[in-house]
């Protein structure tokens, strides 16, 4: 997935395998990074409170709704914590995320 840097600092993302993901502010690209690096406390952390949002517009071939719908969904289904498979379809996300909401 990608993460874009919304504050004003540069952010450092570290993983615990040794990957190092530097993340600009501003306008800068988008940074892709691995689940690893989307699962540490810190991620998490900084996509809670904003200062970094998952871009998932940022790989999708332009006027590929279908792509895009899909990337939403695995960012709604990543923000509330639910595992999925990228082989899932969207149909698939979108019942899982539903029954997830009904849960809690």
């Amino acid at each position: 997935m990608y993460l874009r840097n919304m504050s004003r600092r540069l952010i450092t993302v570290n993983t615990p395998s040794g990957d190092k993901f530097r993340i600009l502010p501003g306008d800068n690209p988008s940074v892709e990074v691995s689940k690893e690096a989307l699962e540490t406390d810190f991620v998490k952390h900084l996509l809670s409170t904003g200062e970094l949002i998952i871009d998932a517009n940022h790989a999708l071939r332009i006027n590929d709704s279908d792509d895009e719908e899909l990337a939403n969904l695995q960012a709604e289904a990543f923000m509330l914590g639910i595992e999925y498979k990228d082989s899932w379809k969207a149909s698939t996300l979108k019942k899982k995320i539903e029954e997830h909401k009904q849960v809690s």
